[in-house]
């Protein structure tokens, strides 16, 4: 499997936390329509998450 570009280890974290916050999110909405705001708070949350992660807050 081909490796991503060097460019975008400083963001690992980042897009690993904020892809694990919105599947997060699409399962509760699956079960309740009204955590809709879920998503974004997660999102955003996720963000900061990998930001802290990659030691770049």
């Amino acid at each position: 499997m081909k490796q991503p570009p060097e460019s975008w280890y400083a963001y690992r974290w980042r897009i690993i936390c904020t892809a694990a916050a919105f599947l997060f999110t699409v399962i509760s909405l699956a079960s309740n329509i009204g955590t809709a705001i879920l998503v974004a708070v997660l999102a955003v949350a996720g963000f900061y998450a990998g930001k802290y992660f990659d030691k770049n807050l």
